[in-house]
């Protein structure tokens, strides 16, 4: 059975990502079910990482997919956002355009981020790993990408050229986009 997810670009389902989750019903699909679509959704789309708000389920947990390590994770709480923060480019299955192609956006995130969740306290991580986490983290916060544009980033980044695999990166990390943003 395929999942299906949710996107800005239908408004009822642009209102359930944005809310806030007291404001949803509840979710009633057992934890273990809810893990077991989002590793499968990941995997089959070739994800980072996923939430269960992204396939229509009112709960805190995501999961998180880096060198074919699963990490899940159950109501997180007591985050921290820790260390300077890097700009890069990110997208989010949930926001597309409207030939339903993911937009990049150039993001702030904090390098390292410190939670807890149901099962375990004091995880940790840094670097690519911390940033998937704040993504999945906004997430069950009815946060999107296109709320973190400041005055500094304005809009989703546009690409008028064809990039090759070893060009500098658009999203200026100083990288080669194979290295960045390709694939992500």
């Amino acid at each position: 059975m395929e999942t299906k997810i949710f996107k800005t670009i239908n408004k009822e389902e642009n209102k359930f990502l944005l809310a806030k989750s007291n404001d949803l019903p509840a979710n009633t699909i057992p934890v273990d079910e809810v893990v077991k679509m989002l590793t499968e959704t990941c995997k089959s789309l070739k994800a980072a990482g996923f939430h269960a708000r992204q396939i229509g389920i009112n709960d805190n947990i995501f999961v998180m997919v880096d060198e074919d390590e699963i990490f899940s994770f159950v109501h997180p709480t007591n985050i921290q956002l820790l260390g300077g923060i890097s700009y890069n480019t990110e997208k989010c299955f949930s926001e597309v355009d409207d030939k339903n192609k993911m937009m990049p956006y150039h993001v702030g995130r904090n390098n390292t981020i410190e939670f807890d969740t149901d099962e375990k306290k004091g995880i940790k991580f840094t670097g690519y790993r911390a940033r998937i986490c704040q993504h999945e983290i906004d997430h069950g916060n009815g946060i999107l990408l296109s709320n973190h544009i400041s005055s500094k980033f304005v809009g989703p980044i546009t690409v008028t050229k064809t990039i090759g695999r070893n060009d500098p990166c658009p999203c200026n990390s100083g990288k080669k986009y194979k290295k960045c943003c390709l694939g992500h």
